[in-house]
């Protein structure tokens, strides 16, 4: 039986977590609040799935990743597949955005087949729908890097059509949240015009400090800063 000589009061972390302001785009820049956001970021993955299902480390590793992307001063974390809650409420305890991959079978010839595009759009929509609002939610990415000989064989605009039903799936799934197209290609001018931005991360290595990531927006033209 405990008594008043041995009991050890319960401590409570009162340190609030930081708050995540939604992301906005004004001219230019993205803003957070009424700060401009200057996106410092790492890309995370893509991994094995774990022993939770889940293509992502265990949840004790993902906690100890972000708290060094922190203590590195990143502020945002692109990953490759769909976030699960639990990762999403990881990245808000630490400060993180992510930018939350949603991957698609865009590396086969995906506009000859009806029954493919039918697939992709509700993947698409089901994967945002399981994350919708979550505040450490950046953006989507809806299109990452499709392939150049995917473009030449069916068509810029025909590519560009159907990026454009993705982000109107995207919209409709989240209308709060903002909709990209990443590519680090040549062929990377071919979202619609209403996507918000496009992002195109470069990663130069210096042999004697190690990677300089370097993120970019090439497109619209928006100003991320670099980490």
């Amino acid at each position: 039986m405990d008594t008043l000589e041995n009991f050890q009061p319960t401590v409570i972390d009162a340190t609030p977590n930081p708050v995540l302001e939604p992301v906005r785009v004004e001219g230019k820049f993205f803003f957070a609040g009424q700060d401009k956001l200057y996106v410092k970021g790492v890309t995370y993955g893509p991994f094995a799935p774990g022993s939770h299902g889940d293509q992502f480390p265990e949840r004790d590793i993902v906690a100890a990743d972000f708290a060094k992307m922190i203590e590195l001063g990143a502020n945002t974390v692109r990953v490759f597949t769909p976030p699960p809650l639990w990762l999403l409420d990881l990245a808000a305890e630490a400060g993180l955005r992510v930018l939350a991959g949603i991957p698609w079978s865009q590396h086969i010839a995906f506009l000859s087949d009806a029954k493919t595009q039918t697939q992709i759009v509700r993947g698409v929509a089901a994967a945002i729908a399981a994350i919708k609002g979550h505040p450490a939610i950046f953006a989507y990415l809806i299109g990452n890097e499709i392939p150049p000989d995917m473009i030449r064989w069916h068509g810029r605009e025909r590519i560009r059509g159907f990026v454009k039903r993705l982000y109107d799936v995207a919209k409709a799934a989240d209308p709060e949240q903002s909709d990209e197209q990443h590519s680090s290609q040549p062929d990377f001018r071919i979202g619609p015009r209403r996507v918000e931005s496009h992002f195109c991360i470069g990663i130069a290595h210096d042999g004697k400090r190690g990677p300089d990531r370097r993120w970019h927006t090439i497109g619209d033209g928006l100003e991320l800063g670099r980490a």
